[in-house]
């Protein structure tokens, strides 16, 4: 039983540290696509 508990709350964990990994590199793409734009803004405005 206990081990069974184990296992879900490790699951879990498992789930939500996937989930987060997800979101942070979402993020991290957002902000390397601005970045991207604005750089081409930059160039194209100069």
């Amino acid at each position: 039983m206990l081990s069974k508990l184990f296992y879900h709350e490790t699951l879990v964990i498992g789930i939500i540290d996937n989930l987060m990994l997800k979101i942070f590199l979402m993020k991290c793409n957002f902000v390397n696509q601005l970045v991207h734009v604005y750089c081409n803004l930059l160039l194209y405005v100069t």
